[in-house]
């Protein structure tokens, strides 16, 4: 009969090649043998794991702590995988049990650093890297973590120093280089950020989110040519915020000129209203058109671009519906666009005139100058943030100019802000009643200028050729470029840049400026 070793032994090597199958089997019969070894079960439950198993790991490690309660290990291991099924809370008490157990627990430290990042409690997660690295001075991952960390506390400086100091520890890791390369971006510092995104890629050939990076410093410096061809990387990344059907036929090259041609709408709707510019060139490239967008854009969509068919839902699209596919954000890279050949910047949709006099009957019909202002984003992503106004307030003092009407067209969020106006200040909501983009456009039409932040909107009051100015942050999204005020993408733009962070006075402060003197023309 095999020795109960045996079986450990037997267990780890399945361990080692990824056969967790086997590796479970021999576990199990060791712990027959052996119904108080706490080890085993430790090890049983990592494979169960590996196996995305949860249920069953945290079942094992449960029983590994009834048995040795001061096993500060399972206790961590118990916090991983509450941190990967997101239930933070356990996570935390698990961690902090571990470090109970054992005070010099440097890795529980780091591991709970972890958590307050993916709660976005960034200062307080680097009070636990900090002390990972005081328990163990060459931890290259905690530097690593605490430059993550003071990068999205927007500590830039401080960020590129703990990263220097994790690539000195570990010469060898692409994820710090990327991220080291992610904080010189943020400083401008390009030169310096395509190195390490370089670097990072020559250690991890395949590294998606390196290439991503570095196609967006070629992008936000002009370079297109580099800038669309990294960014097809981002296929690779697996960060879709939609569902898509697996692409039976082959992806669009951009040089067939006859057949049916799959587009979908990739990511926010602000991308799929920018990008929408490139329908009328695949048109006239004698293409048959098949698209799929957002319910929210759907009829505007079919009103501006008859020529399309549109597909309801992703998933019912069928193989034989299409030729070939493409997402609507690499038609600039099969189709070679240049800052020079962007198609359509004066303009290419249109609002349906029905609904554009609609509107104008129910809310425009006056002499006075009409301004229609957006001041948030959906915040989806952390850094949604820096392209939101947070507070209505400071649009106040373009309320209260004399001669001007007001329209909210803000949507969802930030329509709350609206209820507790004071009494000096009037601003039309028109948010609440918009149905979808039609019903927008049709109240854009009737402005006399748009003012925005950086959100869909953006895109399709520019789109609609109107008068449009948008407020950006100082660390702008690529789209913008650098130390411009007029954009390649919209002709009738104007981009009013913060020169301090987080400085959105000076910025309404100009814009005041800008629109006294658009009134007198």
């Amino acid at each position: 009969m095999e020795s109960d070793t045996n079986y450990i032994d037997l267990a780890d090597e399945y361990q080692k090649i990824g056969n967790y199958d086997l590796a479970i089997e021999n576990y199990h019969k060791a712990i027959n043998k052996e119904p108080e070894n706490a080890k085993i079960y430790n090890a049983l439950a990592i494979c169960y794991y590996c196996k995305k198993d949860y249920e069953s790991a945290i079942m094992i490690y449960e029983e590994a702590v009834k048995i040795r309660p001061d096993y500060a290990m399972a206790f961590n291991n118990l916090g991983l995988i509450y941190s990967d099924i997101r239930k933070y809370d356990k996570s935390i008490e698990n961690y902090l049990k571990a470090i109970e157990i054992y005070p010099e627990y440097a890795t529980a430290y780091n591991n709970l650093g972890n958590i307050f990042c993916k709660m976005y409690k960034y200062a307080e997660a680097v009070d636990f890297f900090e002390k990972a690295i005081e328990l163990k001075p060459d931890y290259a991952d905690a530097y690593s973590n605490t430059g993550i960390a003071l990068h999205s506390l927007e500590k830039y400086d401080e960020a590129i120093k703990f990263f220097e100091k994790a690539v000195e520890l570990n010469p060898n890791n692409p994820e710090t280089y990327n991220n080291l390369g992610n904080s010189y971006n943020e400083k401008r510092l390009f030169d310096l950020a395509i190195k390490n995104f370089l670097k990072a890629i020559e250690l991890k050939p395949d590294f998606a989110a390196a290439y991503s990076n570095l196609s967006i410093v070629y992008l936000i410096k002009g370079d297109f040519e580099k800038g669309w061809e990294f960014y097809e990387h981002r296929f690779n990344q697996n960060l879709h915020i939609i569902y898509l059907p697996k692409f039976l036929k082959p992806k669009w090259d951009g040089k067939k000129n006859n057949g049916r041609l799959f587009v979908y709408m990739e990511q926010g709707l602000g991308d799929a209203l920018m990008f929408a510019r490139y329908f009328p060139v695949l048109k006239n490239m004698g293409l048959n058109l098949l698209a799929w967008v957002d319910d929210s854009l759907l009829e505007f969509f079919k009103f501006n671009f008859p020529y399309i068919s549109f597909v309801s839902e992703l998933k019912n699209l069928k193989e034989d519906d299409y030729d070939f596919y493409i997402s609507s954000m690499s038609l600039p890279f099969v189709l070679k666009t240049t800052p020079e050949t962007i198609p359509f910047s004066s303009g290419y949709l249109k609002a349906e005139p029905e609904k554009v006099k609609e509107y104008k009957e129910k809310y425009f019909n006056n002499d006075e100058f009409k301004i229609g202002i957006n001041w948030q984003c959906k915040n989806i992503y952390p850094r949604d943030r820096f392209r939101t106004i947070p507070d209505i307030s400071y649009l106040f003092s373009v309320a209260g100019m004399q001669g001007v009407k007001v329209y909210s067209i803000q949507k969802g969020e930030g329509e709350k802000q609206l209820t507790n106006l004071p009494d000096s200040i009037e601003i039309v909501n028109l948010g609440t009643g918009f149905n979808d983009f039609s019903e927008t456009a049709a109240a854009i039409e009737n402005l006399d200028v748009c003012i925005t932040v950086d959100t869909s909107i953006a895109h399709l009051s520019g789109g609609l050729g109107k008068l449009t100015w948008i407020t950006i942050p100082n660390a702008a999204d690529w789209k913008w470029f650098l130390n411009t005020d007029k954009s390649i993408w919209y002709e009738n733009a104007k981009l009013f840049r913060q020169k301090e962070h987080c400085n959105w006075k000076e910025v309404i402060d100009r814009i005041c400026n800008d629109l006294q003197s658009l009134k007198k023309k």
